[in-house]
């Protein structure tokens, strides 16, 4: 009798933690969907907020891993740990934080905890690799796992590379092979091998060294990874052949870059909603009116999003494209932007930035003389250093 009562408190015992870690879980996703309240109005208030809710979130995942190491729902809370940004913060400058715009923080706003930082990017390093070790994951979970830990650990080699830190490209690839293989048709498959170019391009010596990688993946069993490899040996083709494109610019000019060759031709993809777009306006039109004499051209490929419905009438597609035309011309000359530019409204579905894989903007494609691509990231100081041994100036 004491066995089968200390069997039934085992029973009882494992269905009240089952339906605990249940309604932890759903308190947890309800944590994780809410909204900003409707009554911050103010940048700064949104700014606690988010940071007080990823401090929420993260406790309360936490505290569900800890109360419940045997359920198999806690690797989908150990997931929410992965996937959501964690800001520690010593002290802000509310004055600076409610003029930022939506999604950005205004340079000097905030200072943060570099020494918090540091101890849960260590605690977020345990953590992925207690997910790479687990057995009783759910299939849906893993998946979810092993589709966003490489997309994180391409970040990671991105970062080394930036701080020149070594990074182990062939493991970095393989790990990709194997989300090809196991995923070939998910969207962050894609996405993971664009990825693993954008690295590969940024260690290699020359962009040509970029080639026998893409070519590598063009029969690749996932359609999407298989367009990544087709659109990058579109802009390898671009380093090697001139540039024809032709348009009626958006003020009506015609763009011809076949009658631009011998002269040096920067290709601007920008638009007016973007904030690192905006802050490299100064450095172009100051690049722009002191080499334009010389044989310097811009050419802007506006990416504005008019937001014509697909089932728009033809009226009213017309008067949504005329207003964002209008609204961008009008930045332009208020920016001093005299060059043509580019516009069809359909934002990221512009015919030039689909054929050539244009992902983040600003991207700045530079032409020499013949018309072929020399840099594909002509910005800062950069730009007028690359325009100057074009043209032959000391």
């Amino acid at each position: 009798m004491k066995k089968i009562l200390c069997l039934l408190a085992l029973l009882t015992g494992s269905l009240l933690s089952a339906e605990t870690a249940e309604a932890d879980l759903a308190a947890l996703n309800a944590l994780l969907a809410a909204k900003v309240p409707a009554e911050l109005t103010t940048g700064s208030a949104r700014y606690h907020w988010s940071v007080k809710r990823g401090h929420d979130l993260a406790a309360a995942a936490e505290k569900l891993m800890a109360d419940h190491p045997a359920d198999p729902r806690r690797w989908e809370a150990a997931m929410i740990l992965l996937s959501r940004p964690r800001v520690f913060v010593k002290s802000t400058n509310d004055a600076l934080l409610d003029k930022q715009r939506p999604g950005t923080v205004v340079r000097g706003a905030v200072e943060y905890d570099r020494e918090a930082q540091e101890k849960w990017r260590e605690r977020l390093a345990a953590l992925d690799a207690a997910c790479a070790a687990a057995t009783d994951m759910t299939p849906e979970v893993r998946k979810k796992y092993l589709l966003s830990a490489t997309l994180r650990h391409l970040t990671a080699a991105g970062a080394a590379v930036t701080s020149r830190k070594p990074v182990d490209f062939k493991a970095v690839r393989a790990e990709v092979d194997r989300l090809i293989a196991a995923y070939p048709e998910e969207e962050v498959t894609g996405q993971a091998f664009d990825r693993l170019v954008s690295l590969q391009r940024r260690l290699v010596e020359s962009p040509a060294d970029i080639f026998p990688l893409l070519q590598a993946y063009l029969d690749s069993p996932s359609e999407k990874v298989r367009t990544v490899a087709e659109v990058g040996l579109t802009l390898h083709r671009a380093q090697e052949q001139p540039l024809d494109w032709k348009f009626t610019a958006a003020d009506g000019r015609e763009v011809d870059l076949a009658k631009l060759r011998g002269k040096v031709v920067l290709i601007d993809f920008w638009a007016t909603w973007c904030h690192p777009c905006i802050e490299e306006i100064p450095n172009v039109v100051a690049v722009y009116n002191k080499y334009h004499d010389k044989g310097f051209e811009v050419v802007g490929m506006t990416l504005e999003n008019a937001g014509v419905p697909e089932n728009a009438t033809p009226e009213v597609a017309r008067v949504r494209l005329d207003a964002s035309r209008n609204r961008m011309l009008a930045f332009t000359k208020d920016k001093k932007m005299p060059w043509p530019q580019y516009f069809d409204g359909t934002g990221w579905k512009n015919p030039y930035t689909t054929r050539y894989g244009i992902r983040g903007i600003p991207r700045m494609f530079l032409l020499d003389q013949s018309g072929k691509v020399v840099t594909m990231d002509a910005r800062g100081p950069k730009l007028e250093a690359e325009v100057k041994r074009l043209l032959g100036l000391k």
